[in-house]
């Protein structure tokens, strides 16, 4: 099944309050076509847990130390095919999500793409 509804999303957080909501907003047209958001937070002490539940995302909680121990976490509990993550200050750019999954070849088990890199603002500075 190559749909988005077969995608699970995973962000690991600590005290991410002033930047998860940008990166909820990038990827609210994945989650609002079927795809799972499964934050893991390591004990955040600000709003990061508050803006997550008010998204709709599922929210787990995982001792701190490991950011890679906490994506682990998110993918057990996935219930998807097809998995990414992405970190709390980064943003996705969804419609090209959506692209990759309906243009996917069916023996097709891994994809990726280039990033850019972006100030505060969401001004481009340079890709790779």
């Amino acid at each position: 099944m190559n749909s988005v509804s077969n995608l699970s999303i995973i962000t690991p957080t600590l005290n991410s309050g002033r930047t998860l909501s940008s990166t909820l907003n990038s990827i609210q047209f994945l989650i609002s076509n079927g795809a799972e958001h499964i934050v893991v937070d390591s004990g955040s002490t600000d709003n990061t847990v508050d803006i997550a539940e008010r998204a709709g995302s599922v929210v787990i909680h995982h001792p701190p130390g490991n950011m890679y121990s906490a994506i682990t976490a998110g993918v057990a509990l996935s219930t998807k095919d097809w998995i990414t993550y992405i970190n709390s200050d980064d943003i996705l750019f969804s419609d090209y999500i959506l692209k990759a999954f309906q243009e996917l070849i069916p023996d097709v088990d891994f994809f990726y793409g280039d990033i850019d890199f972006i100030d505060d603002y969401g001004r481009f500075l340079f890709g790779r």
